[in-house]
């Protein structure tokens, strides 16, 4: 059996792992099965640094994290994959995986002393506002917009004229029910299937794609 750190509470809001995960044991006639480790690193703005440092260092056999973290991690070759406003679309998206350039950019990894699987496709994320939606420039000033640590996700939001939060799940909620969090980014599908997210934070601007 391997052990999968897992960030969130469950595989629901990341089918595209789940369907890596899901097979392993019939197509290995049973000589093989994944088991995930969820809350990885206990919803900790780090906790995706958190899962590849403890792959590195053996403590779990495999991981998933967004390739926004590999900045973070002093690997830049992920990121043309969330350069913002980039890949705006399923069909872009798909052909950035399929045309190979994701196996040149994982020989990366041994610099961190993992070896990458395979790169996923997961949902376009879009801006969200708690009071207003994020229509323009002039919308994102003054405000904390929250996402999962990445360098280069900061500094756009820097350059839309907010102020980057770090922040995920739990503490992402407790920013939203506290004001200290304005805005942040997800996919529509993972705002559409959270019913108390989708009351903090009502407004989806679904024309803008920020990175998937």
């Amino acid at each position: 059996m391997l052990r999968l750190a897992n960030i969130n509470g469950d595989l629901d809001f990341t089918p595209a792992v789940a369907d890596f995960v899901d097979p392993v044991e019939e197509l290995s006639g049973g000589n093989l099965r994944v088991e995930t480790a969820d809350e990885w690193g206990d919803f900790a703005s780090d906790a995706e640094q958190q899962v590849v440092r403890d792959v590195a260092a053996g403590e779990v056999d495999l991981g998933w994290v967004g390739t926004r973290v590999f900045d973070t991690l002093d690997v830049k070759s992920f990121q043309a994959l969330t350069a913002p406003m980039l890949i705006d679309s399923y069909a872009l998206e798909r052909a950035a995986i399929g045309s190979g350039i994701t196996d040149q950019m994982m020989r990366a990894l041994d610099e961190l002393g993992v070896v990458g699987l395979g790169v996923l496709p997961d949902g376009l994320r879009r801006p969200i506002g708690v009071t207003e939606p994020l229509l323009g420039p002039a919308d994102w000033r003054g405000l904390t917009f929250a996402t999962l640590r990445s360098n280069g996700q900061a500094e756009a939001i820097r350059a839309l004229g907010a102020m980057p939060g770090q922040s995920h799940r739990e503490g992402r909620e407790e920013g939203l029910e506290h004001a200290t969090i304005q805005g942040f980014e997800t996919s529509i599908w993972s705002h559409r299937h959270d019913p108390e997210l989708a009351v903090l934070a009502p407004y989806v601007t679904s024309n803008v794609t920020l990175w998937p």
